[in-house]
């Protein structure tokens, strides 16, 4: 869930020298954050360098330094967000205008969309790193929607990562992005929002008391956002956020931010890492082989984090993994180890696999399975579909016209409100219908049945 940016090859002028204005990061900047648990990378890079005519062919240098990235990510296991950090422009030109046509765009991105092919390592393109003053409301949605269908006419199927127009701002987003809709036959879009916590939320910092911070900032920014992804079944991504490290109490304005983004399932990157950052205060990258500040707060979250940026199934591993369906319906697998998996908003699909694990539905209709072990299932609002699995399983329907089924084992089946429909399967189980009117089904082994409120059917 969260990852970091690693900056370098987007660094100096737009075209500029290889290895006196912009760098690649390498294997060891990769080692390090693999070290630390990140497994989600943003790589930022100028559209300039990588196509240096406008319509014409990728540059085979620039291409083969970004490819040579990929490759040294693929075989560690990470996952990269390839970022065309140009601001919604060429050579200062604004996309939509006469000068770069959204044509142009589309032509780019359908190019390096069909070179990268499926790469491995890439997880999502971020078609445009912080748009703004695009020249009306309607220019950078039209600019977006050429580039997303470039890239699958090129046969891609990575997930489309849409930023908004007004450098992306979480704050803002609902009054200057609230129309803003890629249409994707794979519904595999992700909408990136920045946020940071100065006064102007540029990123350029004064003192803590100067830029009248306080702990909730973060989060107070970020809620917008947040709200509009589920106010309209979508997903997000927060591509972009940052503090000073020379205050603890920026800190503690980072920790309650990413505390809301991991309770919303939004994933995110850090700005930044990279091999060029020197003493920058805002920077992540190690200084002599020691960790910075924001580091020892960041790794809090990264234990255990399943981190794929994937808009659609997300999987854990043999470890005790906590995964996020963020806003709009999702499909999450456990896997090995205790599990918890957290639905939102959207019809979700969460199967814990192996091990005790708990999954919560959310809103919307979703189906929970439990697999093995003594798993907790909970549905929450929605007419969901709730199965146990092997093991002792409890299993809570909550709100909405539920069915439970226990499967092995002696399980414990609450309907919650709603006309339910419980049946325990094998084993001792416990069946309690709660209000509504509710059908129960002891099925094999000797069972407690109770319907509660309502005209029951036992």
């Amino acid at each position: 869930m969260f990852g970091v940016n690693l900056a370098g090859a987007e660094f100096g002028p737009r075209r500029g020298e290889y290895g006196t204005h912009y760098i690649y990061p390498g294997a060891a900047d990769l080692d390090y954050y693999l070290s630390k648990g990140v497994t989600l990378i943003r790589l930022p890079f100028t559209w300039e360098r990588m196509q240096p005519t406008l319509g014409g062919a990728l540059d085979q240098a620039e291409l083969g330094r970004m490819i040579g990235f990929l490759d040294a990510a693929a075989a560690r296991g990470m996952d990269v967000v390839v970022d065309l950090h140009n601001y919604g422009r060429y050579d200062d030109a604004v996309i939509g205008s006469p000068s770069v046509p959204a044509a142009a765009f589309a032509d780019f991105w359908g190019k390096l969309a069909g070179t990268l092919g499926d790469h491995p390592a890439v997880s999502g393109f971020g078609l445009m790193n912080e748009p703004h003053d695009m020249g009306g409301a309607h220019v950078w949605p039209a600019a977006a929607q050429a580039a997303a269908d470039a890239i699958r006419a090129a046969g891609s199927h990575a997930t489309l990562v849409v930023s908004g127009d007004g450098w992306s701002g979480a704050a803002s987003w609902p009054s200057l992005n609230g129309a803003l809709r890629v249409v994707d036959p794979l519904d595999k879009v992700l909408y990136e929002a920045h946020v940071y916590f100065d006064r102007s939320g540029s990123g350029f910092y004064g003192s803590y008391d100067a830029e009248g911070a306080y702990p909730a900032i973060g989060a107070d920014r970020v809620q917008p956002f947040i709200d509009w992804l589920n106010q309209n079944g979508l997903r997000g991504f927060i591509g972009e956020y940052a503090v000073p490290s020379g205050d603890p109490r920026w800190l503690d304005v980072l920790t309650a931010f990413l505390d809301t983004l991991a309770e919303n399932g939004i994933p995110s990157a850090y700005w930044a890492g990279g091999p060029w950052w020197g003493a920058e205060s805002l920077a992540i990258q190690p200084i002599d082989g020691i960790d910075r500040p924001q580091m020892d707060v960041l790794e809090r979250y990264l234990d255990g984090e399943a981190a794929r940026l994937d808009a659609g199934a997300l999987a854990g591993t043999d470890h005790d993994d906590r995964l996020f369906a963020g806003a709009g319906g999702a499909t999450l697998y456990g896997g090995g180890g205790n599990d918890v998996l957290t639905g939102s908003n959207g019809n979700d699909r969460l199967w814990g696999g192996a091990g005790n694990d708990v999954s919560r539905g959310g809103a919307g209709d979703d189906a929970l399975h439990g697999g093995g072990g003594d798993d907790v299932l909970g549905g929450h609002d929605g007419n969901d579909m709730l199965s146990g699995g092997d093991g002792a399983d409890t299993l809570y329907g909550d709100a909405g016209d539920d069915c439970l089924f226990g499967g092995d084992g002696d399980d414990v089946l609450e309907g919650g409100a709603g006309h339910d429909a419980l049946a325990g399967g094998n084993g001792r189980d416990i069946l309690r219908g709660g209000a509504g009117n509710d059908v129960l089904a002891g099925d094999a082994g000797d069972d407690v049945l109770g319907g509660h409120d309502g005209d029951d059917v036992l």
